[in-house]
């Protein structure tokens, strides 16, 4: 089955969705929807400042990891090996700053970069010998 009939979900009835700065839109019944689960964690009136990538963040009620029954089982090792992924990048190479612009993928379901340009600066120069 292709990942996006795993997601594709049809209304049943008539569906409102209010709040758009486009007005109210009606979904008809029988209309195909897709949910974009990268935006769920997104909403400025619920995030503050929420394009940005804090890690400062607390875990809060996001779904990054799904909900309920199905809560990713995998959760606290995929926080462990991005603590310990991004501290050591940090310590390793903080000067490390971006340079150039990020190639987004460009997808429905998937949010990330192709590619992310960066200058690299050890962090201690080595001495020069005497």
């Amino acid at each position: 089955m292709p990942g996006s009939a795993t997601w594709r979900r049809s209304t049943t009835c008539p569906l409102p969705i209010c709040g758009w700065s486009a007005g109210e839109t009606t979904v008809p019944e029988g209309a195909r929807v897709l949910p974009l689960v990268g935006s769920a964690n997104r909403d400025p009136r619920h995030w503050n400042d929420p394009d940005a990538f804090r890690l400062d963040r607390t875990t809060g009620d996001h779904i990054a990891f799904g909900s309920g029954i199905h809560f990713c089982i995998g959760h606290a090792l995929a926080r462990l090996e991005t603590r310990i992924a991004l501290g050591t990048l940090a310590r390793r190479l903080p000067h490390l700053a971006p340079a150039g612009t990020p190639d987004r993928i460009s997808s429905p379901v998937l949010r990330g970069l192709r590619s992310l340009p960066v200058t690299v600066r050890p962090a201690l120069q080595p001495a020069e010998p005497r």
